[in-house]
């Protein structure tokens, strides 16, 4: 087993101790990007600057994408105003997701991504 896979089961077991939800702590973004060949870390692990980006950028692009086609595109509004709304929605979703994961590590006392492995009795060890 790689690395990055000894990390991951140990984060998904660390959260599922914590008392966290599987599917917040492995959303389906995860698995997609597992399921191609990435490595990506689950966010309650993210560094709070890729967490805000990552959940902003991606937020942001399928909200807009969704009011264009269902309310701006009829509407005819002008692409500016929904390039700025778009950016606006993603900012302020990024920014309160990464203060959630920030405040989830210091509530359950996650460890950090480069310290995750197995103890050798299946315990955490930091």
């Amino acid at each position: 087993m790689s690395d990055y896979e000894t990390r991951f089961d140990a984060a998904l077991s660390e959260l599922e101790v914590a008392g966290i939800w599987r599917s917040n702590a492995h959303p389906p973004y995860v698995w997609v990007m597992r399921s191609v060949g990435l490595h990506p870390r689950l966010p309650h692990y993210l560094p709070f600057w890729r967490a805000a980006l990552g959940q902003g950028v991606f937020f942001g692009a399928f909200w807009g994408l969704i009011m264009y086609a269902t309310t701006w595109g009829p509407q005819n509004m002008p692409m500016g105003v929904m390039l700025v709304s778009s950016v606006i929605a993603g900012a302020f979703f990024g920014l309160f997701m990464a203060l959630y994961y920030k405040h989830c590590r210091r509530r359950y006392n996650l460890s950090d991504w480069e310290d995750l492995h197995r103890a050798p009795k299946g315990e955490f060890a930091a």
